[in-house]
This record gives structure tokens, sequence and C-alpha cells, in this order.
């Protein structure tokens, strides 16, 4: 590093490197280093560094319930004293925005701010993570080709948790949950291998929105 004393070439690359290590340390947002004075073959360097702030806390507004909040605040790793910069808000809407999607909320909305809070000191920040979960998306249709050997509408019963939307079922949901729909394919797979068509695999499959109703269509083929 720099130190009173030590041989630097001007320009050269040991104030890169000084920079390179300060940068490193992730704990500032600016960081400059400036000649204050030249004498001769002697310089003087001034650093000015600028630290990150400091989470002082956090709040979620909106829609979340009770139980979601304690999920997201396991999921988030947000922790009182932590530098925050532009990643964390990035990385707190994506985690956020993700876990309701997994819910089934495809079209929810996340919003991050900061704002200084000067009660708990100069560098201190709060977050706000406000949520609107929107409506949840059901499914309008589920597409699957391929199914010569085998009825498409077996293949759809099949899928234990993927289900259509239809007026007169009043129980069965038609939400859509990524995590169900990962095991119904595996369900479609496994009804396959047990009719002796073992090497059945869902070589594509794709789910996409319909603006027009607030609906997801899905589309798979089986070869």
């Amino acid at each position: 590093g720099l130190r009173e004393g030590t041989r630097v070439t001007v320009p050269g690359d040991d104030i890169s490197l000084a920079l390179e290590k300060l940068w490193k340390l992730k704990d500032y947002s600016d960081i400059q280093i400036f000649a204050t004075k030249t004498i001769g073959s002697d310089i003087w360097l001034r650093v000015q560094l600028k630290e990150k702030e400091k989470l002082s806390r956090y709040f979620f507004r909106g829609d979340p319930s009770k139980s979601e909040v304690d999920n997201l605040r396991e999921s988030l790793k947000l922790r009182v004293g932590m530098r925050v910069d532009e990643n964390v808000l990035h990385r707190a809407k994506r985690v956020t925005k993700g876990y309701y999607i997994s819910k089934g909320f495809y079209k929810c909305n996340v919003e991050v701010s900061k704002k200084l809070d000067t009660l708990l000191g100069p560098d201190r920040v709060s977050l706000t993570i406000k949520v609107d979960k929107g409506p949840r998306v059901k499914i309008r249709e589920v597409v699957i080709d391929g199914a010569d050997e085998v009825s498409e509408a077996k293949l759809r019963r099949k899928m234990k948790k993927t289900k259509v939307k239809k007026w007169y079922r009043f129980f069965a949901s038609s939400k859509y949950l990524p995590t169900e729909y990962k095991n119904d394919k595996q369900n479609i797979l496994s009804y396959y291998r047990s009719e002796a068509y073992r090497d059945a695999e869902i070589i594509y499959d794709t789910v996409y929105y319909n603006e027009d109703d607030n609906t997801l269509s899905i589309h798979l083929k089986v070869d």
C-alpha cells in the first residue's frame, strides 16, 4: 500500500494498485487519490474516502402477511450495520419478487427505497420494501404435444397441482406454482415410463403470460 516515504512512479501502477485494494474492501462508495503538492521529486497525496451507508432497519409495506414477512426476512439476510449500495437494493427487490412469483403472484410489483435515518447516525439508512402482490395468476390451458400413444387428457390428469381454470371446479386450485409444475412434469414422465415408454423425455416446455385475462398458458412437448 501507500505509506509515507514510499517510492512511487507517477504516472504508474502504484496508485492504481492502491485504489484496487481499497475498492476490494467494499466499504466505500467513492475513492479518490490526488496530489496536493509536489516539490522536486517529492509528492504529497491525499486519499479521500466516502464510506457506504449502513443499514439501521427495514420495513415492509403493502400486501405482505406476517408469515410472508417472516419468510422473506430469512431469505433477504439483511443485517443491521451492513453496508448498503445499489447491489443490496437490487438483490432485495429480486429476492422479494422471486418469492411472490413462486407463490403464484406472477405480476407482483416490488419497490425498494432508502432514506437517511439520522436518529441512529449520520451514515445510517432505513429501507422500505413495498409489495403489491396483485391477483394470483391462474392457468388458462395446458397443451401437451407429442402425446400420440397416450391421451392428452389423461396426461393432464397426472398433473396433480397444475390445473386449468374451470368455472365448475370450485375447490381445485388452478394457480401456477413453479415448484409444483416441476413436480407435475416428473409425474408425466413417470406415467410414460410406467407404460413402457422408458425413453420418454420432455424436450421443451414454455410458460407464457396472457395479458387479456391475467392467465398463463403452458405448452409442453414429449418425445
